[in-house]
């Protein structure tokens, strides 16, 4: 099977190095980014090599092309699924800050 056939299954697969504009566009669809954004990725003619190229700052990289932050950070958690908001491991403790102040007020009237 030839590595440069365009994905057909959109709900499972994050784009790969050979998907194009096309390809891109169909799977932001699938995942849920507004048509808004998605003219952003149309018109930056944003491919697969973009995205795996960009991977680590995909976020950032997708603001400056004008794509919502909603939609770039959505992006980018798919690109790399073990992050979360605070970029921590899913293995790792996330507690809200509020929730490690008032536990740390706790313990200090004790």
């Amino acid at each position: 099977m030839s590595t440069n056939i365009q994905s057909t299954n959109f709900d499972n697969d994050i784009p790969k190095e050979h998907w194009n504009s096309e390809s891109v566009q169909k799977w932001c669809q699938v995942i849920g980014i507004p048509e808004s954004d998605i003219q952003h990725i149309r018109d930056n003619k944003i491919a697969g090599s973009w995205l795996v190229l960009k991977k680590d700052n995909l976020e950032e990289e997708l603001k400056e092309i004008q794509v919502s932050a909603n939609s770039a950070f959505e992006i980018y958690l798919k690109f790399n699924p073990n992050l979360t908001s605070t970029g921590l491991e899913n293995d790792d403790i996330i507690t809200p800050p509020f929730t490690y102040s008032i536990h740390t007020l706790l313990l200090e009237k004790g």
